[in-house]
Order: structure tokens, then C-alpha cells, then sequence
């Protein structure tokens, strides 16, 4: 329980990105909103969310629970995708803190 406990602290983000569509005539383009994660519940749902979608992802080996093992303890020792994930998402959300300034607490 601990192990698992530790996997989901270590994956869990503070920041999520929203996407917004913008419209200018018949051009569409994507603009990145980073927003912060206020609530626990909501901070652990996305720390799973990202250990699923890594153990999914990885071929090493046919079983999901197989794959699911190894991404928590990899997660355990900040070594899996999903912790990589969360440090790309952190990134990217502080290159545009412009963006954050407009935040409401």
C-alpha cells in the first residue's frame, strides 16, 4: 500500500493544461491554458489517469497488470513515464506563466 501510495504522490501534477480553440475566419489554431489543480481528489484522478495511460502505452510485455506493476515501481523510484509526463507538463507550464497571472484564487 505504501509503494502504491508513494507512486501516485510521485506522478501526482499541480498544474493542467487546458486547450482552447480560437477561431480567425477559416484558420483554427489551439492556445494552451495552464491552470492550476486545486482540489486533492482531482490532483490523485490525473496522477492515475497518467500511470494508466504509461502502463497502456508500454509494449515490454502483453499483460496489463505485468506492465501496471513495473510503472509503479518505476513511478516509486521517479524513474516511469508518467513521473517524465508530469515534469514535461511543469515545464511547459511555467515557460508560460504569462498565462498565470490571470489565475483567480
Amino acid at each position: 500500500i505504501n509503494l502504491i501510495q508513494l507512486a501516485v504522490i510521485n506522478a501526482t501534477p499541480t498544474f493542467k493544461v487546458n486547450q482552447q480553440l480560437l477561431k480567425k475566419g477559416k484558420r483554427k489554431s489551439k492556445k494552451d491554458i495552464p491552470t492550476f489543480i486545486t482540489n486533492d481528489s482531482l490532483r490523485t484522478m490525473l496522477s492515475l489517469k497518467f500511470i494508466k495511460a504509461a502502463s497502456t502505452k508500454s509494449q515490454s510485455s502483453t499483460c496489463f497488470y505485468e506492465n501496471l506493476t513495473q510503472e509503479i515501481l518505476a513511478s516509486s523510484t521517479l524513474k516511469s513515464q508518467s513521473v517524465e509526463k508530469k515534469n514535461e507538463l511543469q515545464k511547459r507550464t511555467l515557460i508560460n506563466k504569462r498565462y498565470l497571472s490571470k489565475f483567480r484564487w
